[in-house]
């Protein structure tokens, strides 16, 4: 098949790398949910607004250094995928789970992902973040 067809294994491929970007934020792994971007990638939301890697990178260290990210836990699911070519679409349910004071969901919301295939590897070029 041609790297442009829409196969399961790109659409795996996505959606490991919307999981790993979870547990990245979980870890507070700035440069493991940097890297899940491209280079030029860029998140929309209400809370937060960040473009390129360095500000993803920053944007990431800041909210774990603040506590917010080591008492949450990020879920994703179910996701959709739509691939064409070297391009994709993705939207996913998330919500989070507050494990400060015990087990509570804390906001949900929904992802809109636009990812391309460069050099070989799916990243994601813009994310909008929406809480519900």
């Amino acid at each position: 098949m041609s790297p442009t067809t829409n196969t399961i294994e790109d659409r795996m491929a996505i959606i490991e790398l919307l999981n790993r970007h979870e547990i990245a934020l979980d870890l507070g792994d700035a440069e493991a949910y940097a890297n899940g971007f491209a280079p030029d990638g860029r998140i929309d939301a209400a809370s937060h607004r960040a473009e390129g890697t360095q500000a993803l990178r920053a944007m990431i260290s800041r909210m774990h250094a603040s506590g917010f990210l080591p008492s949450k836990r990020q879920y994703l699911g179910p996701i959709k995928v739509d691939v064409d070519g070297d391009e994709a679409h993705a939207i996913s349910n998330w919500w989070i789970a507050d494990i400060g004071g015990g087990p509570a969901v804390w906001a949900t919301g929904t992802y809109t992902d636009l990812l391309r295939r460069i050099d070989g590897e799916w990243k994601i070029v813009h994310r909008i973040h929406k809480p519900d």
